[in-house]
């Protein structure tokens, strides 16, 4: 796969300042470092779930209200000019596995969901996007709790 990846990405290597290389850490190492940097990796279970806003893209220099037009910039640019989103991407852990997709709960309400997730010894860390309202809270992944990072 990763091969694939980046025969795909090595097409825009040609018109940008990039360097693309195969490194021999794991995907799960890889995963768990951007995990920890808190920047989020879109997979086919996330896609077309979130605004860059919700997750954080907005924090890391991915978007730009400078730039020329792209699809969605109308509802970006109103979230970033005159609201707030009502979810927000943070980084928490869990004991036991979880996976893109999988959602959290706050109480039987079901209030977020994992981006992504990385074995960090007896744990998961995972990226989430999670509703403002509950951050306060106690949740839960799969009925064990869930730790949000400050």
């Amino acid at each position: 796969m990763i091969e694939v990846l980046q025969t795909s990405l090595q097409k825009y290597a040609v018109f940008s300042k990039v360097d693309l290389s195969i490194t021999d850490k794991s995907i799960e190492q890889s995963t768990l470092e951007l995990i920890q940097q808190r920047v989020a990796i879109i997979l086919p279970e996330t896609q077309e779930k979130f605004t860059p806003q919700a997750i954080g893209f907005e924090k890391i220099g991915g978007v730009s209200f400078d730039k020329g037009c792209y699809t969605g910039q109308e509802i970006i640019a109103r979230v970033h000019y005159r609201g707030k989103t009502k979810t927000v991407f943070r980084v928490g852990s869990a004991k036991g596995a979880c996976r893109p997709g999988d959602p959290i709960y706050a109480g039987a309400k079901p209030c977020g969901e994992v981006i992504n997730s990385a074995a960090a010894g007896a744990t998961t860390a995972c990226s989430v996007i999670i509703q403002t309202d509950v951050l306060t809270q106690s949740l839960t992944i799969h009925s064990r709790p869930f730790v949000l990072q400050p």
